[in-house]
């Protein structure tokens, strides 16, 4: 039965690229068109479906690791993608493992810092199921452009439901 059910993911994932050869020249990519662009890099294999979303996040695992992540500006987000992914498709452990390699730890941009990391720790929480560490991270992210504090909202909003469904714009609403 195991046997199966990873010959069916193996099937899945190769649904995932349009070539044998795409997945080779998407990790060829910079940085910013493999990151950022929807119809390019990682964005573009998690766009072809649910079924996607892991083979996305490892995408971006390869990526990292091929690469070095001491050579991105943005490696932090990289990992916070993954884990999105690895969300998204229910793997809330390693989505959670993703999440913590997301942590800013630099001195510049304190309150954005400060509110990213908020947001990190909230995602973490929902993922495991602690409500009052969401509830925490939630109450200590402000309102406004760029703090997330609206999907920490949905999280809360959608606690009883799967990452997928509380990071939607429905959740969102009060």
């Amino acid at each position: 039965m195991l046997e199966a059910i990873s010959i069916l993911l193996l099937a899945n994932a190769g649904a995932c690229f349009s070539s044998p050869d795409e997945r080779a020249a998407i990790l060829q990519l910079d940085e910013n068109h493999f990151d950022l662009y929807d119809d390019q890099g990682w964005r573009l294999v998690a766009s072809r479906g649910e079924h996607c979303n892991i083979p996305a996040a490892e995408l971006i695992l390869d990526y990292l690791e091929q690469h070095g992540e001491e050579s991105f500006s943005r490696s932090y987000l990289l990992h916070w993608h993954a884990g999105q992914q690895f969300a998204f498709a229910g793997e809330t452990r390693r989505a959670a493992r993703q999440f913590r390699l997301s942590y800013v730890w630099r001195v510049e941009d304190t309150e954005l810092t400060a509110a990213w990391n908020e947001y990190v720790a909230g995602s973490i929480a929902f993922l495991e199921g602690d409500l009052a560490g969401l509830v925490r991270a939630q109450a200590a992210t402000p309102h406004g452009p760029m703090t997330n504090r609206d999907v920490l909202d949905g999280l809360l909003n959608c606690f009883d439901r799967p990452y997928r469904v509380a990071y939607g714009r429905a959740c969102r609403e009060p």
